[in-house]
C-alpha cells in the first residue's frame, strides 16, 4: 500500500472487504439522506430558503460598481420562463440544445432552463466562430 494511504478499518460506518489482489473494497454502511430530484429543484430550494441572496455575479462596463447580479428567486424565474419558451418553440425532452456562448448570467440561465425540460446542453465557445472565417470547426462540433 502506498505510504500514507493506509485505509481505517476500525470505523463502524464502513465496510472493508479485502481482495486476494490487494484491493479494497469500501463500502459505508450509512443511509443516504434524501436528496433533491434534480439540480432546477435543488434550485428552486434554495431560492426559497435564501431568498435574498445573489446567485451570480458578472463584470459589465456601465453598470454602477462594475458589476451586474441576479438574485436566486430571479434567476429561478427567469430560467422557468425560458424553459417554457423553450417547451413552447417544440423543444423535446432528451434532445440536445448548442449554446454559442462565453461564460455569463444568461448562459448559467439556459443552462439551468434547459435542464428544466430535461434536456442537453452543448456549450460550445465563442472563438469557434468568432476567429474562423469559413466556421468549419464550429461546423464540425454542431455535427
Amino acid at each position: 500500500m502506498t505510504p500514507g494511504m493506509e485505509a481505517d478499518t476500525n470505523r463502524d460506518d464502513i465496510a472493508v472487504e479485502r481482495r486476494g489482489d490487494g484491493s479494497l473494497l469500501l463500502r459505508s454502511r450509512l443511509t443516504l439522506a434524501p436528496v433533491a430530484r434534480s439540480l432546477p429543484h435543488l434550485f428552486d430550494a434554495s431560492a426559497a430558503r435564501w431568498p435574498q441572496r445573489q446567485f451570480m455575479r458578472q463584470r459589465q462596463e456601465g453598470v454602477q460598481g462594475g458589476w451586474r447580479s441576479i438574485g436566486y428567486v430571479e434567476a429561478a424565474r427567469q430560467s422557468r420562463a425560458i424553459a417554457q419558451w423553450l417547451l413552447d418553440q417544440g423543444a423535446v425532452p432528451g434532445e440536445v440544445i448548442v449554446a454559442l456562448s462565453g461564460p455569463s448570467i444568461e448562459h448559467a440561465l439556459l443552462t439551468l432552463a434547459t435542464q428544466r425540460v430535461r434536456m442537453a446542453l452543448a456549450p460550445l465557445s465563442t472563438g469557434y466562430s468568432l476567429l474562423s472565417q469559413d466556421h468549419l470547426k464550429l461546423t464540425a462540433c454542431v455535427k
